[in-house]
């Protein structure tokens, strides 16, 4: 009665290791499916990280170019104001001058220099206004 109590053991072992070698089986395969998923997310995130990356340098280039565009529009803003200033600093000297120009002479003009030469009593020299 051994021999059919040991090949009944013996049989159990067998069925028993066969089982656990589907069990260990079906594991390895779901642990491979699950790498397979997290390989295909891995992937994507990594796909959405690269894209979002390229975008952050594209801004950082579009930030760069609306400050250079910033920097000159103001250099061109100071280049008007100062051309401004000096317009009006024309201005006024423009006018100050007018007003002396058109306004009578408060001192007593200063009487015409007459320069003659030896020459006849007819002719007679140049007249000079030193009063600009």
């Amino acid at each position: 009665m051994m021999d059919v109590s040991s090949s009944i053991q013996s049989a159990g072992s067998a069925v028993f290791r066969q089982l656990q070698t589907q069990q260990a089986q079906q594991a390895a395969d779901q642990a491979e499916q699950t790498a397979r998923t997290l390989r295909a997310k891995s992937d994507a995130a990594q796909q959405v990280a690269d894209q979002a990356r390229e975008q952050a340098r594209s801004l950082r280039v579009q930030s760069q170019q609306a400050q250079s565009t910033a920097d000159s529009v103001r250099r061109g803003l100071a280049g008007i104001d100062s051309t401004q200033q000096a317009q009006n600093r024309l201005v006024g000297i423009y006018q100050r001058v007018t007003s002396h120009a058109a306004a009578p002479a408060a001192t007593p003009a200063t009487p015409a220099v007459v320069v003659a030469a030896a020459q006849p009593a007819a002719t007679t020299g140049t007249v000079v206004n030193t009063t600009a």
